[in-house]
């Protein structure tokens, strides 16, 4: 695929000198590289056809960008590419450069990269394409690929001599036309003339800076360097033919001189085809002929005529060919009908051109007789330059009669399998004759067998294992041993018993000797890790108290290990009684408090009584256990004191009685039943319900009014002494009578129900407060009417209507109480603060 982001030399400067505008560096010092052959033929390989054919479409290109440019519909800067660009020369350390490169990737196997995908061994420029292929394993340092922080591309390049103005390009395989318009049509909706990522392609192969160009065509991919080094010398740049084999051809050569091509020419086989301009101009243009010919081998070259008559030719010396078996040969067809210097062919003499005259002379076949050798004929007796090449068979593969050197029966079947070669083919077993076995193993347990020669490289060995078990040969199979072979030295752990052990494997060997027995004094003698482990058994005769034997001979009396015996009349150890009519045999001690138990037997004299007392308390047995009472025991009496609340009590031991029932409860009233002495004392509380002052109780729903000893309660829903609302949610939390002429004031507090509204009356005569105090008159007040003064109702400044909320006088005395003052300074006081509060925002 193409690689469309990629870097070029605008973006990495290399070299000694100052980077241009563009950010490359100024052409450095012409390179030492290696010299060129004449111009067109191969040097070393390079360039291929695939190689030629790219760098003939990019010099097309640049003869006229706007003509291949006309075909991208998505090249938004077009327009920078004006005019005709010079074309670009081949150069071999170029070239060699960009095949490095496509060859290195493609081994790799890293991606695409323009930067090394290793760090390069630092003389590669002068191993490849020698002693190195360039592939990793000698490429690289330390014979592999990391993918990352490999040598940079301005670096590889320069190992190559290609310094200066640098760029690259990369892609894909593919067919040349195909792959050249992938780089030159990129899309890019940006209109900048100048390199970018989008466009930077298309911009390399444009950029009329450059002069020299290498093309590298290798595995996955395809590389173009580019650099602005040299001076361009050749007028004929590139030519190459399309598509690579076929019979209906493309031939395209690029031209630039200062002056026009008179005639160009496809010499074909001897008939030259003219050319004509196809993109550009006759001083710098690409020249296009089409050409028919049959299948087969055709060599080809191209001749351009200038102005003054001069030939030029390209290659230079030999031919180019279409389906030969190499893409040049030192061979150059004759000029003959319609080249410019037509030789005739037929007048019985060699002419410059010619391999045969007359055309009866000429080779009809091409065929030496050697299957070792690819024969082609080119060329044609019509034109007396039929020509004969045998190019020898290199590669091994059956069925061509051939077996080339260094092939072998193994990989090419024409070959005969040969001793000596130094090749096992078949039907050998070695091959030098000297890497034959002498079939002897040194092993004492295989007898050794020889079949072949090493004369026919097939000498065989065979090592048949000894498994039978024999006399002396030195070996001891496997599976036998000591004692069926005398080979065989004894072994212990090989699971047989021989001479000299007692157990085998050691697993098996005794670790104890105790046998079970008593009467036995067990002795282990050897070791398991030697297989000679024994045990030993002496039988115990002498009685002897505690080695759990009883000898014969021995009894009870002398051996404490001997069992009594019943019925000899003598209590014995183990006995109880004896004879047996001795025993007993009914245990009733008549106490309801034992449980009496019979055990053993009146026939083994071990009868005996056992009596356990009840120490569970349990009804019904008759017994009152130690511990038990009447609670958990109904054979148990009451008892006050025994410290065990039963029937009947409330309290024991005596001590845990109440000696007073006062809860310190003043709303109960506390009374006390039974006494210490019977453990039955108890405590009752009555809970007081009747509001009674004095009793210290204030009951549920008694009040301060009802009973002297209730406190005053804010939220109890009653207005108590001291309040003036209750519940705290009743009161008054915002005053205002609707009245202008009185200053409404909130007192006490909601939350100790003391809240509570005050009317004041406004005294002071004062405009705007929208009232007209008595005594007021509109002169000084502009909320009064018009009239001589008064107040509300009041029809004149005298008078005495009641109730009319007039000041009146009588004789020029006030009506009022001498209290009026006071009240009119505090009506002031508050009017004051109420217009005062009036003017906040």
């Amino acid at each position: 695929m193409l690689r469309t982001s990629m870097a070029i030399a605008a973006v990495a400067c290399v070299g000694s000198v100052a980077c241009s505008e563009d950010g490359s560096l100024e052409d450095g010092a012409e390179p030492v590289g290696v010299a060129h052959q004449p111009y067109g033929e191969p040097q070393n390989g390079f360039p291929s056809w695939y190689e030629r054919m790219i760098h003939v479409m990019v010099n097309r290109a640049r003869s006229d960008p706007q003509a291949d440019l006309a075909g991208c519909s998505n090249c938004a800067e077009s327009a920078c590419y004006s005019g005709p660009r010079n074309p670009v020369e081949w150069y071999y350390d170029h070239a060699r450069g960009a095949r490095f490169h496509a060859t290195n990737l493609t081994s790799a196997q890293c991606g695409m990269l323009h930067d090394s995908p290793c760090q390069l061994v630092a003389n590669i420029g002068s191993l490849y394409p020698g002693t190195c292929d360039g592939t990793e394993g000698c490429a690289c340092q330390g014979g592999n690929a990391a993918c990352s922080g490999g040598t940079t591309w301005s670096t590889r390049l320069s190992a190559f001599g290609v310094t200066g103005t640098i760029a690259e390009n990369i892609a894909g395989m593919g067919d040349p036309k195909t792959i050249f318009y992938q780089w030159l049509w990129e899309p890019t909706s940006n209109t900048a003339c100048s390199w970018t990522v989008q466009n930077g392609h298309r911009y390399n192969i444009l950029n009329n800076a450059y002069r020299r160009l290498g093309v590298g065509g290798a595995g996955n991919y395809t590389v173009q360097d580019f650099s602005g080094q040299g001076t361009l010398t050749q007028k004929i740049p590139a030519a190459a033919h399309y598509p690579q084999t076929g019979t209906n051809l493309e031939m395209r050569l690029n031209w630039y001189s200062t002056t026009a091509a008179s005639a160009a020419y496809v010499n074909v086989d001897g008939t030259c085809t003219p050319l004509s301009v196809e993109r550009g101009s006759a001083t710098n243009g690409t020249y296009l002929g089409n050409v028919s010919v049959p299948s087969g081998c055709h060599a080809y070259y191209f001749i351009v005529v200038d102005a003054s008559g001069a030939n030029t030719t390209y290659p230079t010396t030999g031919s180019f060919g279409v389906g030969c078996p190499a893409d040049w040969s030192n061979v150059r067809p004759a000029e003959g009908s319609g080249c410019p210097n037509a030789v005739p062919c037929g007048n019985g003499v060699l002419d410059p051109g010619e391999t045969c005259d007359p055309p009866s002379s000429c080779p009809s076949s091409c065929s030496d007789g050697n299957a070792c050798t690819t024969d082609a004929m080119s060329g044609s007796a019509s034109t007396c330059n039929v020509s004969c090449t045998h190019t020898p068979v290199t590669t091994c593969m059956g069925g061509n009669a051939c077996c080339p050197a260094g092939c072998n029966a193994n990989n090419d079947s024409d070959c005969s399998v040969s001793c000596g070669n130094g090749v096992v083919e078949a039907g050998e077993t070695c091959d030098p004759a000297s890497s034959c076995p002498t079939c002897n193993d040194g092993n004492a347990c295989t007898t050794d067998s020889t079949t072949g020669s090493s004369a026919t490289c097939n000498v065989a060995c065979g090592y048949q294992p000894i498994v039978a078990c024999g006399p002396s040969e030195g070996c001891c199979p496997a599976g036998c041993n000591a004692n069926g072979d005398p080979d065989c030295s004894v072994s212990c752990g090989n699971g047989v018993v021989e001479a000299g052990e007692t157990c085998d494997p050691p697993g098996t060997c005794p670790a104890t000797c105790n046998d079970g027995n008593a009467c036995t004094i067990d002795v282990l003698t050897g070791n398991a890790s030697t297989c000679n482990a024994a045990c030993g058994h002496t039988v115990v005769a002498s009685c002897a108290d505690g080695d759990g034997c009883c000898p014969a001979g021995c009894d009870a009396t002398s051996d404490a290990d001997c069992s009594a015996m019943c019925g000899n009349g003598t209590v014995e150890a183990g006995e109880s009684c004896d004879p047996p009519g001795t025993c007993p045999t009914d245990c009733d001690d008549s106490n309801a408090c034992t449980i009496d138990a019979l055990t053993g037997s009146s026939a083994n004299c071990n009868a005996s009584c056992t009596q356990t007392a009840i120490v569970t308390c349990a009804d019904g047995d008759g017994c009152c256990p130690a511990g038990c009472d009447a609670t958990t025991d109904g054979d148990c009496s009451e008892t006050c004191g025994n410290g065990t609340v039963e029937r009947g009590e409330t309290c024991d031991p005596q001590e845990t009685c109440p000696t007073t029932c006062d809860d310190n409860d003043a709303c109960t009233q506390d009374t006390e039943t039974g006494s210490v002495e019977n453990c039955n004392v108890a405590c009752g509380h009555t809970q007081v319900v009747s509001c009674e002052a004095g009793d210290g109780c204030c009951p549920a729903g008694c009040t301060e009014a009802s009973d002297a000893d209730c406190a005053v309660v804010c939220g109890n829903r009653t207005i108590d002494p001291g309040e003036t609302c209750d519940p705290p949610e009743s009161c008054p939390t915002a005053c205002d009578d609707g009245d202008a002429c009185t200053n409404d004031v909130l007192t006490g507090d909601p939350a100790a129900c003391t809240s509570e509204c005050k009317a004041l009356v406004v005294a002071l005569c004062e405009a705007g407060d929208g009232c007209c105090p008595e005594g007021c008159t509109a002169q000084v007040d502009a909320d009064c009417g018009q009239g001589s003064g008064g107040g509300e109702g009041d029809t004149g400044d005298s008078g005495d209507g009641s109730d009319d909320g007039c000041l009146c006088t009588s004789a020029g005395a006030p009506a009022r109480p001498s209290l009026w003052p006071a009240l009119l300074l505090a009506a002031g006081f508050f009017g004051f603060r109420r217009r005062t509060a009036r003017q906040r925002p």
